[in-house]
């Protein structure tokens, strides 16, 4: 839970070449929670893929499990019900595999239909225990830009009362702004995965100008407000008078 009102559920699965072209026995694989070993041949790209595709119909959805954590936890009867705001889910998945010999280090980020988004990580071995820190605080403020952008479109700038604007932000406000921090968590060789993903997709940048734009609403408001001294606004006509 961060804030109070973020929920996020995580599952990984870690992929392994099986070392005998037949199934083992079922103690075998009870042993070795969140392994999977792959019999056959297959290639490491082509793995990636198929994972990464947008089709739903995919087989293998560990994701699945996430979604009945969180039904769960949204059914609790603990909970007042009484929820500041309405934002959709979005869901990240992410592969993360060791470059090997000449492979770039790299890391690609891409939006979907339907709340989805996909990750696919090249770094070094030993790093790749660590990489779910990244996946987690990159899912975390990915959905926090959507849902703030997201009550910003709702908002009505320009069309409706500034009140009624305000009113439509005050959630942003109120529960998501300060929660605002991007590798803040991260070791120094995770953050670089970070600003390197931000570099090319502008996260950050497009969080300063939503965050921005929500202030500036909050700024007409109170000079909409502020109260007048008595005779300013002659003072200020003669200002402007030219000869």
């Amino acid at each position: 839970m961060t804030g109070g009102h973020i929920l996020q559920v995580g599952t990984r699965t870690e992929v392994r070449h099986s070392p005998t072209p037949r199934r083992r026995r079922w103690s075998h694989y009870l042993v070795r929670p969140g392994v999977v070993e792959m019999i056959g041949r297959y290639g490491k790209d082509e793995l990636v893929r198929g994972f990464l595709r947008e089709d739903p119909g995919r087989p293998f959805d560990p994701g699945a499990v996430c979604e009945q954590w969180m039904n769960l936890v949204q059914e609790s009867v603990g909970l007042d019900r009484r929820a500041p705001f309405t934002a959709r889910r979005t869901r990240l998945r992410w592969v993360a595999a060791a470059a090997t010999g000449q492979e770039t280090r790299r890391i690609i980020f891409r939006m979907h239909r339907g709340g989805l988004r996909t990750v696919s990580l090249r770094a070094p071995a030993d790093l790749l225990p660590r990489a779910p820190e990244l996946f987690t605080d990159l899912a975390l403020h990915d959905w926090l830009l959507s849902s703030v952008v997201g009550l910003v479109e709702r908002s009505g700038i320009g069309r409706r009362e500034r009140e009624s604007v305000l009113l439509r932000l005050a959630p942003a406000i109120d529960h998501l702004l300060h929660l605002w921090m991007p590798a803040a968590r991260l070791d120094d060789r995770l953050r670089e995965y970070w600003e390197a993903l931000d570099q090319r997709c502008r996260l950050v940048q497009q969080w300063e100008g939503t965050v921005r734009q929500i202030r500036d609403q909050t700024l007409l408001r109170g000079i909409g407000t502020a109260p007048v001294a008595p005779g300013s606004e002659a003072r200020r006509g003669r200002a402007a008078r030219f000869p």
